[in-house]
């Protein structure tokens, strides 16, 4: 399995919380069987050697391991990406083992 995570900065966008209502039926639209989101608070340098940061939320995927990243995850990306203005928005890889209580 992989755990593919999202991290979509939001800076101090008011239309923030309805993005992410967007997103989430985004994410089930495609397809993916399901996602956990959580707040969080992004930080990076600037070009000019500022110290930046802003609100973020990470929406974090369980999938089955394949040998590409799924087009699903790059498709919400892509979405993340334009309907919160972002320059970029990182997704990180980690395999995982899961199992079920």
């Amino acid at each position: 399995m992989k755990q593919y995570d999202v991290y979509v900065g939001c800076g101090h966008q008011p239309q923030a919380p309805g993005a992410f209502l967007h997103l989430e039926g985004f994410a089930l639209g495609l397809g993916l069987p399901g996602f956990t989101s959580f707040d969080a608070r992004g930080a990076w340098v600037s070009s000019t050697g500022k110290m930046v940061s802003e609100p973020s939320r990470v929406f974090r995927f369980i999938l089955p391991d394949t040998p590409t990243d799924p087009w699903s995850i790059r498709a919400f990306a892509a979405e993340a990406k334009k309907v919160l203005n972002q320059e970029a928005v990182l997704v990180t890889v980690t395999v995982v083992g899961t199992y079920q209580v």
